[in-house]
């Protein structure tokens, strides 16, 4: 619009479905997994769109980096389950460590959930980053959110509906407190409306949330260093239903507060170690809940990589990438059997190579040494392995 101000928007529309069935876990008797049987028929369409205004203003207490938006959507989300559980008489079998697949007949599985949810959403929201000098600079961001959500269960013609108007709102500061260091500080809410029904059959209420942060990094010659103080508490997160893991429940209330560490030392003209370091205190408070663990949440993780970058003979470059992410043990399940997924160590790598000034080739392998590995956990009879080694080529074209 101006050298100053400027209007972009979009619209997208999405539509999509999921289809099939599968044999899934139920239960654990010894060394044999009784199976359930479920069909699936998912359906899904939205319609969404956003304005947004972004402008810069200078007066004479610093300059105003402003922002004021507009979005929408309207989703339409249908959810259709068909089960049928083990019992003893048939309990669908199968051998854990001798697995021998089709010996059994598939029962056939029988009308289980059928939801409808439609939503209808309109936000406004407005920010200002205030750059007061050179040294300080705030933020003050405001949002403001109106929702309508039914839920239909077309089995039994039940109806549930939220509506509400929420408002949120994030405050953040930096100040440079020397040439080499900068402190910042912030905090944020947050609202997530939840989809689905649990146990029985009642919709769930919107996940919200609030944390702040404060932080301190500093920058020296080669040297870049950071450390973060963090505490988020959120309320309403959807996780597998203690009672049936077959179902989502929400956790009245979760509390994650930790460190992060993050750092970098250049080597020589060519050579950078990059590392970084998280512990995180999750806990979860809900007397529903056997435990106060957190699912899938490592108390210690981080990552340590070495970056190389060098001069081609033909005026490009090229780059070198090799390091390792660490996760630590977490939590596999919301009982009290105890089991945990273990810590793992997975080896990445990569290399990158400008074929001319607009061209650019990457190969990179993720799990270089095909590491076995529990990713996360839904139960303790839900445990997802994590990706084998793999191999992605790409070309890069500036134009």
């Amino acid at each position: 619009m101006s050298d100053n101000w400027s209007l972009n928007g979009g619209v997208a529309w999405r539509g999509g479905s999921l289809k099939g069935l599968s044999s899934d876990h139920s239960r654990l008797v010894g060394e044999t997994l009784w199976r359930q049987r479920r069909g699936r028929d998912f359906t899904v369409e939205d319609l969404s769109a956003r304005l947004e205004l972004n402008g810069v203003v200078a007066t004479g207490l610093g300059v105003h980096t402003l922002g004021f938006g507009v979005k929408a959507y309207q989703l339409t989300y249908g959810e259709k389950w068909l089960r049928i559980n083990p019992t003893a008489a048939n309990p669908y079998p199968i051998d854990l460590f001798n697995p021998v697949y089709g010996a059994v007949p598939s029962p056939t599985p029988l009308p289980f959930t059928d939801n409808l949810e439609t939503r209808e959403v309109v936000t406004l929201y407005a920010q200002d980053l205030w750059e007061v000098n050179d040294r300080l600079s705030l933020v003050a961001g405001l949002r403001w959110d109106d929702y309508s959500q039914t839920i239909r269960n077309n089995r039994t013609g039940a109806v549930g509906e939220n509506k509400d108007s929420p408002v949120d709102y994030r405050f953040a500061a930096r100040y440079r407190l020397t040439d080499a260091l900068t402190a910042h500080a912030s905090y944020g809410q947050s609202f997530v409306l939840n989809s689905g029904t649990g146990r029985t059959g009642a919709g769930f209420t919107p996940e919200e949330g609030k944390g702040y942060e404060i932080g301190l990094s500093g920058a020296w010659e080669r040297i870049d260093l950071a450390a973060t103080v963090f505490d988020i508490e959120k309320t309403n997160i959807l996780t597998s239903d203690p009672v049936d893991a077959n179902y989502l429940a929400p956790v009245g209330k979760l509390t994650s507060r930790g460190i992060e560490l993050d750092g970098s030392v250049r080597v020589g003209e060519a050579w950078q170690v990059v590392a970084n370091y998280a512990w995180t205190d999750a806990k979860a408070d809900d007397k529903a809940f056997a435990t106060d663990k957190v699912l899938n949440v490592p108390e210690h993780s981080g990552s340590l990589f070495v970056v190389g970058r060098f001069a081609t003979t033909h005026g490009t470059d090229w780059s070198m990438t090799a390091g390792a992410a660490y996760v630590g043990d977490r939590a596999a399940t919301l009982t009290t059997d105890g089991v945990r997924l273990p810590a793992y160590w997975k080896a990445k790598a990569a290399v990158e190579y400008g074929l001319t000034p607009q061209v650019t080739a990457r190969v990179e392998i993720d799990n270089l040494f095909d590491e076995r590995y529990a990713a996360s956990s839904y139960s303790a009879l839900w445990i997802f392995p994590g990706a084998p080694r793999s191999l992605r080529a790409s070309l890069r074209i500036a134009l």
